[in-house]
């Protein structure tokens, strides 16, 4: 093979690795930004599906831009610059993949204006906000994006889509689903939030406004169901992102897929992308290990943690295997502190 054939037969191999596999990327925000890209969505086929941005259309801008995140890759400070500037306060993990988001369609050829977070009033009472609005290339439309990046767990054997709940039990996917498709996708038609729009953006355009939900995220099921978890949701994606979920006195049965398995407890600023961290990195532990850390954090608090499962990757660094959260034993009830008298 000729040396530029060889080139582009390398290139093209390495491309496909890293939209298989987004942890290919060394940066972490790097990986968040192609993860939120290229992961498949929650909700597929008819009904509310038909409202969402396809699968197929994120993976061909995804394509677009691996040219960006390998520049991105290798000198992070644009992005990073540009998370910080529009980034206020501590990280709220909606907030983080919002300018994620635009940032890609800022950067995407295909776009033209994109504005994030318009809020929408009435007088002196507030609406609400369109999470992303953006124009395309050579301004003949306009597109309102409602964002989610969510995790249920499957709280009972049921493929009811009110059976899914989160590690904070008052979010439940079917009210979320609810108040998206009936109340923050159809802003864009009242009076205020075409009001809201013309201070952006070209009156011509707003009545072309096409709405649509990004909604991506993670699935647990119960451990026990784990790797062949059973009853997926009806109405979402048969190819969402999945994990395993126990509560605490199930410890000892944090899934280890093989020996050579190691963990991390994430934080939840690292929810998005699939982990990928140094082989020396102090707080990955064996699974013994992370037993007994699960045990020691759950003395204290009962906040939920998201645990990877870790394998070793060929280039020095720990790659996740699979990821689960790990609730109090009440969970979804809530916990009522005791009385004293």
């Amino acid at each position: 093979m000729a040396r530029k054939e060889h080139a582009v037969a390398l290139r093209l191999a390495t491309d496909t690795l890293k939209a298989v596999d987004s942890t290919a990327w060394i940066h972490p925000a790097v990986r968040d930004v192609a993860w939120l890209i290229s992961s498949p969505g929650l909700l597929s086929g008819g009904g509310r599906a038909a409202g969402t941005v396809s699968d197929d259309w994120c993976q061909h801008r995804y394509v677009d831009l691996v040219p960006l995140l390998e520049q991105l890759d290798q000198n992070p400070e644009p992005l990073l610059r540009y998370i910080a500037q529009h980034e206020h306060g501590p990280r709220r993990l909606g907030r983080y993949a919002e300018v994620l988001a635009a940032f890609w369609l800022e950067h995407w050829p295909g776009a033209g204006q994109v504005q994030r977070s318009i809020a929408v009033h009435d007088g002196t009472r507030t609406l609400g906000e369109f999470d992303l609005v953006w124009s395309d290339h050579h301004q003949r439309g306009l597109h309102h994006w409602e964002l989610a990046v969510k995790f249920y767990l499957r709280s009972r054997p049921s493929t009811d889509p009110q059976a899914w709940i989160g590690p904070n039990p008052d979010d439940h996917l079917h009210a979320k689903l609810d108040t998206m498709f009936k109340r923050q996708l159809r802003l864009g038609r009242s009076r205020a939030g075409q009001a809201a729009l013309r201070s952006h953006f070209p009156v011509h355009l707003i009545h072309g406004l096409e709405a649509r939900a990004l909604i991506k995220g993670y699935l647990f099921y119960p451990v026990a169901e784990w790797p062949e978890p059973q009853l997926p949701p009806r109405g979402l994606a048969h190819d969402h992102a999945a994990g395993w979920w126990l509560h605490q006195s199930e410890a000892k049965r944090l899934p280890q897929n093989k020996r050579d398995s190691r963990y991390i407890d994430l934080p939840k600023a690292a929810w998005l992308a699939p982990a990928a961290v140094p082989r020396k990195d102090p707080q990955v532990l064996a699974h013994g290990e992370m037993i007994e850390h699960i045990r020691s954090h759950f003395r204290h608090r009962l906040r939920a943690i998201m645990v990877a499962e870790l394998r070793p990757g060929l280039d020095g660094r720990w790659h996740e295997r699979s990821r689960g959260f790990v609730v109090h034993d009440q969970w979804p009830n809530p916990v009522v502190p005791p009385v004293h008298g």
